[in-house]
């Protein structure tokens, strides 16, 4: 006869019970005199853990799951800057967020039980649970993001920033042009196309011109003031360590950055508003707090960053997603004649000095001229205001940008609003 096996029992599921009918129970015993025992069956909770509980075995408040890293005040800090961002377009990313964790854990020097230093995702969860105010959303792809720039939306992002900084009691400052900023990165080319040339009617092949570095381009980040005026720009060289020449060759008061790929990156923006655009501040004595516009680029958004801002009187505000060729003075206005201006000021310069070519070292000299020539006052200030930045007016903005806004021709010869399908938005 073969043996059977006995039924094991089903295992008790811990923490069956609520922590509100501990906590009667706790009082029914201590307060109104009732047995362990009866208490522990009326309020339908472990004996067990009642009489540890009463005993100061174990902590009367459950906790639950392992310890958080970040003290609360810590935690919320974290929280503040969330929500703070997020009112002024900068939603934060997870990966934002469990960095922003990591370099709080390593500027603390505390031990930490992560193998690379970095929570991962049942911290983020536990974050999320701990503090409900906080949600997270799927992000749109670009493709759809950019069919979704419509009037309605660009104008519900005028009405919240203006509701913000009312809030905040900070609406004045709209109406101060010289405390109005935009900031934006550009590249420029150390060999940009020289358009047509001339040459021998007799050449059957095309003209060759003699290049030193066909593709290579410098970084420059350009911050315009709606009063017309520019910060003195900073370059970003690729180098780990820059060369004397270089150093001893940039314009005097303007910039000097570097990164490994020559590219704006969150340290270099974050020395460039710490060690740049406050000191310029300063210098000019512009009344603080100043609103300077961005755009939503990851290197503006760091926790670093807005606490330098906050700490200084810098309100950084992200302009509306995929709206910079809408909504940024400098796409909109400046960089076209900034970069129409270097092209003309490159083939002029190689020109007088044939047959050098512009490099790194002569960049920043022939730069500064095509600034004073041609980001002039009233190119700097047409951009604030066809952008609706200054004045602050969502009815100048030129809402025909917006695909859905567009008008194609139709074979009647009328004009229509066209409306892509949405599998189509991609391809424009």
């Amino acid at each position: 006869m073969a043996k059977q096996k006995k039924e094991k029992k089903p295992k008790r599921p811990f923490f069956s019970y609520s922590e509100e009918k501990m906590n009667d129970a706790i009082k029914a015993v201590r307060e109104n005199g009732m047995s362990r025992k009866t208490a522990a069956k009326t309020f339908e909770i472990p004996r067990s853990t009642l009489i540890r509980k009463l005993s100061g075995a174990v902590p009367l408040k459950r906790k639950m799951g392992p310890r958080t890293e970040l003290s609360p005040a810590e935690e919320t800090l974290l929280v503040d800057w969330i929500l703070a961002m997020a009112r002024k377009g900068f939603p934060v990313h997870r990966t934002n967020l469990l960095t922003t964790v990591k370099k709080i854990l390593e500027a603390t020097d505390r031990e930490v039980r992560y193998v690379t230093g970095m929570p991962g995702r049942s911290w983020f969860e536990g974050f999320l649970k701990r503090h409900p105010n906080i949600k997270q959303k799927h992000a749109e792809s670009l493709s759809k993001a950019r069919a979704a720039v419509t009037q309605d939306r660009i104008e519900g992002w005028f009405d919240e920033i203006l509701d913000y900084l009312k809030q905040e009691k900070l609406d004045h400052i709209l109406e101060d042009p010289t405390r109005i900023f935009n900031a934006d990165e550009a590249g420029f080319s150390l060999c940009p196309k020289s358009g047509k040339v001339l040459g021998p009617n007799s050449y059957k092949e095309d003209f060759y011109q003699r290049v030193s570095s066909e593709k290579e381009q410098i970084t420059v980040m350009a911050t315009f003031s709606a009063d017309g005026k520019y910060v003195p720009p900073l370059l970003i060289f690729p180098h780990k360590k820059m060369p004397k020449v270089i150093v001893e060759s940039i314009p005097e008061n303007w910039g000097l950055g570097r990164s490994d790929s020559g590219w704006m990156n969150s340290e270099v923006f974050f020395e460039y508003v710490s060690n740049h655009f406050i000191p310029f501040l300063k210098s000019e004595n512009i009344t603080r707090p100043v609103i300077l516009f961005v755009d939503g680029h990851r290197s503006h958004l760091t926790q670093e960053v807005s606490k330098l801002c906050d700490e200084n009187g810098v309100i950084l505000i992200s302009l509306f997603p995929n709206t910079t060729h809408i909504m940024q003075p400098a796409d909109v206005s400046v960089f076209k004649p900034l970069k129409a201006g270097w092209k003309s000021s490159v083939r002029n310069w190689k020109f007088e000095n044939f047959p050098k070519e512009v490099t790194r070292f002569t960049f920043g000299s022939i730069l500064k001229a095509v600034f004073d020539e041609y980001a002039t006052v009233k190119t700097v200030q047409n951009g604030f205001r066809k952008c609706g930045l200054y004045p602050f007016d969502k009815n100048n903005v030129d809402y025909s940008k917006c695909i859905p806004n567009r008008k194609t021709e139709i074979p009647n010869g009328t004009d229509q609003t066209s409306g892509f399908p949405e599998k189509s938005i991609g391809h424009y």
